[in-house]
């Protein structure tokens, strides 16, 4: 399997390294969002924002493991 690695280019330092997905896990994932995107397209904008801001500050209470 392919593992990709992203690298600081200005300490040269490993930020992460992960695999690639395979084929099929790559088409599960894009079935599973055309599956979820009718829910999400109906619901009210400000739904949206909210659950989109509340994913926003999950990441950056983990920035630093992530």
């Amino acid at each position: 399997m392919t593992t990709f690695t992203s690298i600081d280019p200005a300490t040269g330092a490993t930020n992460w390294q992960g695999e690639a997905a395979s084929p099929a896990q790559a088409q599960a994932a894009a079935d599973a969002a055309r599956a979820a995107f009718p829910d999400w397209a109906d619901r009210p904008r400000q739904d949206r924002i909210d659950g989109v801001r509340r994913y926003q500050a999950v990441l950056k209470d983990r920035a630093p493991q992530i």
